[in-house]
């Protein structure tokens, strides 16, 4: 396997910005997060699980997944 590796360094960066404009536009988000505020939060899972391995650990599934969190309001 060939290591690619990244030939620019503002990938990284453009690439999460890409993320943000696809979940303002809600386009092919997988988790949604339900405040105590009754408000709906989309996200991509595969951004929340890179960031948390809990999250990695917990939500491995494909399927659409909804979160029920009453603690935290957006």
């Amino acid at each position: 396997m060939n290591d690619l590796g990244i030939v620019n360094p503002d990938t990284t960066l453009e690439c999460f910005s890409q993320f943000r404009e696809m979940r303002v536009r809600r386009e092919r988000l997988d988790i949604f997060i339900n405040t105590k505020d009754g408000e709906e939060v989309g996200a991509h899972l595969i951004v929340l699980s890179a960031s948390s391995p809990v999250l990695r650990k917990n939500l491995s599934g494909n399927d659409v997944v909804h979160v029920q969190l009453s603690r935290f309001p957006h």
